[in-house]
């Protein structure tokens, strides 16, 4: 999954983040605090998913680019 989850501290308990990752270059793009606002920040920012061995890739506008 290219949607890593991250624990990120800070306060008391902290929050566990989410940053979407290129799954080519690994270009990251900003910290969410909900999954599904991730999946649309790699919607708006251009970028493609794609199911590759039976797994979720993300990949980001560049590396669409250089495939072509």
């Amino acid at each position: 999954m290219s949607i890593e989850c991250k624990a990120e501290y800070g306060g008391m308990y902290g929050n566990m983040v989410f940053v979407p990752v290129c799954d080519v270059c690994g270009a990251e793009l900003p910290v969410e605090y909900d999954f599904m606002d991730a999946v649309r920040a790699t919607e708006e920012a251009g970028w493609k998913s794609r199911i590759v061995d039976n797994e979720w890739r993300d990949i980001c506008v560049d590396c669409q680019e250089d495939e072509r």
